[in-house]
């Protein structure tokens, strides 16, 4: 038996100039970065679950839109640009 102590679980939709990725191991985050640069653009910090996925849905873009389902039942639509809320349920 392999004793892991740390480990990423994550999903990724790349688009033509952004990559967003949703981290579940992480405080259900939600990234968007530049895809040339590696730059983070914006950052959202989901609420804190005491369950886990061991992977999920990677996000989905429409619209200027990031929809996004987390661990925590969280299930959000991001402003693309800002990572602000749109909505939230």
């Amino acid at each position: 038996m392999t004793n892991v102590k740390s480990f990423r679980v994550f999903s990724t939709l790349i688009g033509s100039e952004r990559q967003y990725q949703t981290q579940f191991n992480n405080g259900n985050q939600v990234l968007a970065f530049d895809v040339m640069t590696g730059k983070e653009l914006w950052k959202y910090q989901g609420a804190s679950s005491s369950t886990s996925l061991l992977g999920g849905a990677a996000p989905a873009v429409a619209n200027g839109a990031v929809l996004v389902g987390l661990s925590s039942g969280e299930v959000l639509s991001l402003d693309a640009d800002s990572g602000r809320v749109l909505w939230s349920d």
